[in-house]
């Protein structure tokens, strides 16, 4: 995404000599919708993890709005969330050399207990014509934002732990191997029909392609079709990612199950585009 700076989720920051950033976090539902999903999903996360580790960035005056950047990996634990949202949180200083700059963030409860913590790597590109670049890859792809979703076949939106059909993502399964039932597949189409207000209040992004929000709850619909909970509580896991995934461009999800892990990896046209595990709970 741009490193443009977003409207606060956190304020009061106190930069420490060392580069820590310490914060408060908005409890705000109407500005920010997706405080009204449980305080473990996914979406929750991630939507934190970027605003986060923004607004941190640019409480200690690193943040350079001319360029883009692109998360390459993250990674999650929650604590014992019960039904609070983080209060404050902690950002540690950055590290790494070059284009690639690792962070970790902690946030709290009112009472003080941890309950998320999140590391996440990522580059920034400083010498491409990033627009220029995205134009030619979202032509070659067919990429359109805006295509319609009414003609792909969704799961039901019981089956997939949404409350609005506007919210779907994936497909049925489909089994990938006879000799396992935990093993299967599903298609998935992300357009700003599903993926953006005003429909999906809950996700948002620069509109130029998939977000890591959006591959958190992709990877959270796929693991309650796979394990027949819908509404599972996710208690951490770790995201890679190799190649942007397009808006309004068809793509497979295919994962198993192994105890209280899902581990999937998403497709589109034949290229890996990320790898995801999320370790539920029982």
């Amino acid at each position: 995404m741009p490193n443009s700076q977003p409207s606060n989720f956190t304020s009061h920051h106190e930069v420490a000599d060392d580069g820590t950033v310490a914060f408060h976090c908005s409890q705000d539902a109407e500005a920010w919708p997706w405080l009204a999903l449980h305080p473990g999903h996914p979406i929750i996360v991630q939507n934190m993890n970027y605003l986060a580790s923004v607004e941190a960035s640019a409480a200690r005056g690193t943040l350079d709005t001319a360029k883009w950047s692109a998360l390459t990996e993250t990674g999650w634990t929650c604590g014992d969330l019960k039904a609070e949202h983080a209060v404050r949180g902690v950002a540690q200083p950055l590290s790494g050399t070059g284009k690639r700059a690792h962070y970790w963030i902690k946030f709290y409860g009112a009472r003080g207990d941890l309950l998320y913590d999140m590391n996440g790597a990522g580059v920034v590109f400083q010498n491409r014509d990033f627009e220029s670049w995205r134009q030619q890859a979202k032509t070659r792809s067919g990429s359109d934002p805006d295509a319609p979703t009414d003609g792909f076949a969704y799961a039901p939106a019981s089956a997939l732990g949404v409350v609005s059909d506007a919210h779907r993502f994936l497909s049925p399964l489909r089994n990938t191997s006879s000799a396992s039932a935990t093993a299967a597949s599903a298609d998935g189409l992300v357009t700003r029909a599903n993926g953006f207000p005003p429909a999906n209040p809950y996700l948002d992004g620069s509109g130029d392609h998939v977000n890591a929000s959006h591959i958190a709850e992709i990877a959270r619909q796929f693991a309650g079709l796979l394990t027949e909970r819908p509404g599972l509580t996710v208690a951490g896991g770790d995201m890679r990612f190799r190649r942007y995934v397009e808006l309004g461009v068809p793509f497979t999800v295919s994962g198993e199950q192994s105890r209280n892990d899902i581990t999937l990896s998403l497709t589109q046209r034949g290229e890996p585009c990320a790898e995801v595990r999320l370790h539920v709970k029982t």
